[in-house]
């Protein structure tokens, strides 16, 4: 069985292969791991760099749709070079354009099947679009205050926008300060900009793709709050009947415990035993 897998931010595919070292100890011998890398380097994330040498690389380090889209075609340089895959697991950054991009291909390809057959998403930040189109719609459809208000980066003017997008910026606002020890940019950067390049959250009441393969979803108990918002945001694109959840306590990370790792393992092959019963 072989995985397409893809790292956060900060890190590469050599620092992910070690972050899931004790899941290749317990997991099956022909279980085959090919990690894409990002295009771009990026600022180490500080947890790991005395640890781990360079190169650090991100797949996005602006996070609008010109950088979203190009990781988007690296995943699909990667299928049609190294493919067939079975599933992905993704961390991190890594799990949300995962994420966004298995959601993209449901949304241009209804009814062709997936890339992969199943995907593992762990502590996954906020899926981002990768499509202008959908960002226009989204934020452009917006009065010229409430764009004001978006580019400000402020929370006291996001909190005056109207929902749903208030939540939505609210948390990729506060997704860009809980990451800022490794990206080390001020949330302005991302926010003051033309508004078609602010980075957008995929919405689940906008955007109508949903992945009906068998999903796992891992985060932690103990994640700071915005984490699990961005895990369950995930979740809710994911089809109720193959979704299924391990938390463990090792937080905004891989399992680290022999017994939680031992957990997922058995997780991952009980979602993989889902991927061979018929499509929803």
């Amino acid at each position: 069985m072989k995985f397409l897998c893809c790292h956060g931010f900060g890190t590469s595919p050599q620092i992910m292969k070690q972050q899931l070292a004790k899941i290749k100890k317990y997991c099956d011998p022909s279980w085959e791991f090919h990690f894409v890398a990002g295009q771009y380097e990026a600022p180490p994330d500080p947890s790991i760099a005395a640890a781990f040498p360079g190169p650090y690389l991100c797949y996005s380090l602006d996070f609008n749709t010109t950088e979203m889209k190009s990781a988007h075609q690296l995943i699909d340089d990667t299928v049609a070079s190294h493919g067939p895959f079975d599933g992905a697991l993704g961390f991190s950054t890594g799990a949300a354009l995962l994420a966004a991009y298995l959601l993209e291909k449901v949304h241009l390809f209804p009814g062709k099947p997936l890339p992969v057959q199943f995907a593992v998403f762990c502590s996954s930040i906020p899926p981002l679009s990768a499509d202008p189109t959908y960002t226009k719609v989204v934020l452009e459809s917006l009065s010229l205050d409430d764009q004001k208000r978006i580019r400000s980066g402020e929370d006291a003017q996001i909190s005056q926008l109207p929902e749903p997008i208030r939540s939505s910026m609210s948390l990729t606002a506060r997704s860009f300060d809980i990451m800022k020890p490794v990206h080390g940019r001020p949330r302005s950067d991302f926010f003051d900009r033309s508004i078609l390049e602010v980075p957008c959250i995929l919405r689940p009441d906008v955007y109508k793709a949903r992945l009906s393969i068998p999903t796992l979803h891992c985060w932690s108990k103990n994640d700071p709050p915005v984490f699990k918002e961005s895990a369950r945001l995930v979740e809710s694109f994911c089809h109720s009947r193959l979704r299924n959840t391990y938390h463990h306590s090792a937080i905004h990370n891989i399992p680290r415990s022999s017994a939680e790792v031992k957990g997922m393992v058995s997780a991952i092959d009980i979602m993989v035993s889902q991927k061979q019963q018929p499509r929803l």
